[in-house]
């Protein structure tokens, strides 16, 4: 199965400007794949592109839905995972991961 979406679902799906996302792909910052005149990025690399310019508000959420529900991965390992890439203690990022929860539930 590949992970491939276009540039316009990387946008949606990430909450990064498509014409920010299109620009990265022309200039070799975000890798891509063109098919006729389409471009596709995975996932995983708009992941990697965002958290590298810090550029999506959202972009913790949506690296945890990408983990959990996209990959399959248990809660444990995508805490493992994410606390691995912002260079944090896992407890102290299971701490931010359940505060954040505990928001959005007060919120809703």
């Amino acid at each position: 199965m590949s992970d491939l979406i276009t540039i316009r679902q990387a946008a949606e799906w990430s909450g990064i400007g498509y014409d920010t996302l299109l620009k990265a792909t022309s200039t070799g910052l975000l890798p891509c794949t063109k098919r006729g005149h389409s471009v596709f990025v995975t996932r995983a690399n708009v992941l990697d592109y965002a958290h590298q310019r810090a550029l999506s508000p959202d972009l913790f959420d949506a690296e945890w839905r990408h983990f959990t529900e996209v990959r399959g991965m248990s809660r444990a390992a995508a805490l493992d995972v994410l606390a691995a890439r912002y260079q944090v203690h896992r407890l102290a990022f299971e701490r931010r991961v359940l505060r954040r929860h505990r928001d959005f539930e007060v919120l809703a």
